[in-house]
């Protein structure tokens, strides 16, 4: 059995270094690894991207669907109807949402969070401004 020495292999080594043919392989072989890597990127951004839409428009259309709801228990008076509208939508911790009933003068009479039962809100064009 014949074994190459190691300074054949470095001769080997460095005529393969510097061939024409290993060049383009690793440049080729870089230019393809950061098209990959880029098309990948701006796909997984792009796919988060529709994906946080889709979840926004379904929250807005249960949001409305959950506000009709209440009003109608509103307008026949059936106030356990509204608690437990609320509650279901506090039974969903992944999302931030709140809802709350005001009296005319803006205190929060029913709402997603207890804490602010009692204190008022500020509501303008641009949606609620505050609660103190």
């Amino acid at each position: 059995m014949h074994f190459a020495s190691s300074e054949t292999i470095r001769k080997l080594s460095k005529k393969l270094f510097a061939s024409i043919q290993f060049k383009i392989i690793v440049s080729t072989t870089l230019v393809m690894a950061i098209a990959v890597g880029l098309s990948t990127w701006f796909a997984v951004g792009s796919l988060e991207h529709r994906l946080l839409e889709n979840t926004k428009h379904k929250l807005k259309t249960a949001c409305e669907r959950i506000s009709e709801n209440i009003s109608t228990a509103m307008q026949n008076g059936h106030i356990p109807s509204i608690h437990r509208s609320f509650k279901l939508i506090r039974s969903y911790p992944h999302y931030e949402v709140q809802m709350f009933i005001t009296d005319s003068l803006g205190t929060i009479l029913i709402g997603t969070d207890s804490t602010q039962i009692g204190k008022k809100v500020k509501i303008d064009k641009k949606g609620l401004n505050r609660v103190s």
